[in-house]
Formats: C-alpha cells, structure tokens, sequence
C-alpha cells in the first residue's frame, strides 16, 4: 500500500517529507505547551505548583480560581464593586483576610486588581501567603 502512495517519488524527497512532518508535530506540540500558564502558591516552607491551559481573557483570578478547584484548596473572595477591588477572605488554612502577595513574572502586583490583570501563555503568577 504505501509503495503505490509514494510511487514516482525519490528516496531524498521522500527523507524530506518525514523531516517536514516531524518538524511539523514539534510545531504542534510546542504551541500545546505554549497555551499553559503556571500558578505557584507559597505558605511559608510549602508550595504547590499548578499548570493549566490559558482561555482567552483569563485573569489572576481566574488562575487562582481554577488552582483552588484543582487543589481542593479553600478560596473564599468577592469582588467591591464599589472600591472595583478583589477582596480575599480566605486561601488555604488562612481566614479573617489572610495577607498575600500576588508576582506576575516575578512582578508584584496589586492585589486588589487580580479580578483584572490579564495573564499570557508562559506566564508564572506566585501567590505568597504572609
């Protein structure tokens, strides 16, 4: 079967095509890994690492969301409309508002905007409970 399918085609060009093809699933599967952002969550000594695949519009929130539900970790927040700021009322084992700091790519960013701050593929967010 496959030497009717490649008939009338030389050894070279035929080496050619295998590379291309191969070439072509690293492509593929390079763009797979490309579409995943990491979330890691430091308490103290221990830390949690979660990858996932990035939609578009997702947010800090909404990564720390879907780590939460991965983990089985509480997350209890609301959103202030009225301040239009994140507000955390519990992560992990850490209640009555837990101090965090949020790092987008190792730069710190404001905790209160997670709900609005925009993440990539190949972003890294670190959320450090204090």
């Amino acid at each position: 079967m496959f030497s009717k399918l490649f008939a009338g085609i030389s050894n070279s060009q035929l080496r050619v095509l295998v590379v291309l093809a191969f070439l072509g699933a690293l492509v593929l599967s390079g763009s797979q890994e490309s579409s995943h952002a990491r979330l890691v969550l430091r308490t103290g000594a221990d830390e949690r690492v979660f990858e996932g695949t990035i939609v578009s519009g997702m947010t800090v929130l909404d990564a720390l969301n879907a780590s939460a539900l991965a983990g089985n970790i509480p997350l209890q927040f609301s959103i202030d409309e009225a301040r239009d700021a994140t507000v955390i009322k519990r992560l992990d084992s850490q209640s009555a508002a837990p101090r965090i700091m949020f790092y987008l790519n190792d730069r710190l960013i404001d905790a209160a905007k997670i709900h609005e701050i925009p993440i990539q593929p190949q972003d890294t967010v670190v959320v450090k409970l204090l």
